[in-house]
This record gives C-alpha cells, structure tokens and sequence, in this order.
C-alpha cells in the first residue's frame, strides 16, 4: 500500500505529511496525496535556484537581465543550438583534404 512519503535518491525518504509513512493513501485523500508530489517537486529546488540568482546578480545587476527572455540568456551564455552550414564551411581549415574531396 502506498503511503505519504516520496522515495529520493539513495532512499531517502521525505514525508509529505506529519507521520506520513504512517498515512495510506486511499480513494478519500488521494488527491491530497497528488497535490503534494506535485508541490514537492515544484518547489524542491527553490533554495538552489534562490542562490544562483543570487550568484548572477552580484555579476549581472536582475534589473538588466530581466530584460532577457529566457532563450536570449540560454544563446549568450551556451551560444546557438542551429549551426549554420555555410558559416562552418566559412571557417573550417582543411589538413590533408580539400573541400571537395569526397570524404568532406
């Protein structure tokens, strides 16, 4: 029978409820139950995301990078995820092989 408790890594287990190991879960409170998991791991990275922020905005003050969507931050900082084919031709240094060899 399942209880109010969430098994973490390495076995560790958090309870949802005060004596939560103690508490099945049954038809009357499974949806108690579900809104619990559903907060839990919504918020079980709120304290780390709380000191990242904190770390970028003693390089970054938050009232410029707020003005940067998400994806805009993610391009700055890990670069675009499309490569563009013409630009890499444009770059590339051939050693032993030219453009149009067939192995290129």
């Amino acid at each position: 029978m399942e209880t109010f408790v969430i098994k973490e890594e390495g076995d560790h287990l958090i309870e949802l409820i005060k004596d939560g190991k103690k508490t099945n879960v049954t038809v009357d409170n499974i949806k108690r139950y579900v809104d619990l998991i559903v907060k839990y791991f919504a918020h079980r990275v709120d304290v780390q995301i709380s000191m990242i922020r904190m770390g970028i905005n003693e390089i970054i003050p938050e009232s410029i990078w707020l003005k940067f969507s998400a994806d805009d931050i993610n391009n700055k900082v890990c670069g675009r995820a499309r490569i563009s084919v013409d630009q890499l031709k444009k770059i590339t240094k051939y050693e032993g092989y030219s453009e149009t060899d067939l192995v290129v």
